[in-house]
């Protein structure tokens, strides 16, 4: 891959290039042009094409860094994510279309690879939410999390801290949406319908006796040689009764292995102790309050049994 001055040092004309681009053994990528045969990954042709047009102090974010750094799969065409990012260098203002060039401070880790820079893989999804379209935010956030490629806690720091940063400015709204979908503690469309359905029957959240969303908690697992522990993630827990309410959602059981995934963890779950209860996705759209009534009746019950608190 080179620009097309570097192509014309190099002793190719004007004539012979367009030749060669209308042939097709040359192509245009992010004002660069590159041998299409020779391209495995369009995540690193971003990357090298974004360092050449900004210079070796670019650093590559987006989608593209993620990318690289282990989070495969198609969700960039899914998310429509699949825009090129990149940091530019400093006192550089020079423009790659169709690239976004970010120009504010590069505020996460630099990560080397070869002779190209990528920010770390929380950064780069974080910045992946500037070409995101608002109405996919949500579920990007909600893949990201259930991958554990983003850790809550983090995130609300970094984006906490851009937003105060930014001395007074208005600030991004992309930033400002995932903050609050991550203070939801929901990782899905079901877990935001069954909150919802939990704050309208005045079940709220926190506290000693309040519900609390994505609740990790250590289970026994039976072994041959005995017991061992291991932490369990549940939906919506109640601590103090130790209920735990799983929503299932649309995709839910997808494939025989979620399905013995599932049954083992509920078999742990209640082998620790505590009491499972579910809600479909289909009990969530057709008649939310008969779901929220039925939680309100197992707590109840739970609690007048004196159920004992769960250990931490």
């Amino acid at each position: 891959m080179v620009t097309r001055p570097q192509a014309l040092a190099l002793g190719c004309s004007r004539r012979r290039l367009a030749t060669l681009e209308r042939q097709g053994f040359l192509r245009k990528h992010l004002e660069c042009l590159l041998i299409p045969s020779a391209v495995t990954r369009r995540s690193r042709a971003d990357a090298q094409a974004l360092t050449l047009r900004l210079g070796a102090g670019a650093v590559i974010t987006g989608a593209a860094a993620a990318q690289i750094l282990g989070c495969d799969g198609d969700w960039a065409t899914r998310f429509c994510a699949i825009t090129p990012m990149a940091y530019a260098s400093v006192n550089r203002h020079i423009s790659v279309a169709g690239a976004r060039v970010l120009r504010r401070q590069f505020d996460g880790r630099a990560i080397h690879r070869r002779d190209l820079v990528f920010a770390d893989r929380l950064t780069a999804l974080l910045d992946t939410l500037q070409v995101v379209p608002t109405d996919l935010r949500a579920d990007f956030l909600d893949h990201c999390l259930q991958r554990r490629w983003i850790r809550v806690d983090e995130a609300q720091r970094r984006l906490a801290g851009r937003s105060a940063g930014r001395q007074g400015r208005r600030s991004n709204a992309a930033e400002r949406q995932a903050l609050r979908h991550l203070r939801d503690g929901t990782h899905s469309a079901a877990e935001r319908l069954m909150r919802r359905a939990l704050l309208s029957a005045r079940n709220r959240p926190g506290g000693r006796s309040g519900w609390h969303a994505n609740h990790s908690v250590r289970v026994p697992v039976a072994k041959k040689a005995g017991f061992s522990h291991r932490l369990a993630r549940i939906d919506f827990a109640w601590p103090d009764c130790r209920l735990a309410l799983e929503v299932d959602g649309k995709a839910f059981h997808t494939s025989d292995a979620a399905f013995e995934r599932d049954r083992d963890r509920r078999n742990d779950l209640q082998l620790g102790g505590w009491t499972v209860v579910h809600a479909t996705w289909k009990s969530l759209t057709d008649d939310p309050r008969a779901v929220a009534g039925m939680v309100q009746a197992t707590l109840k019950r739970l609690r007048a049994s004196g159920a004992s608190p769960s250990h931490p």
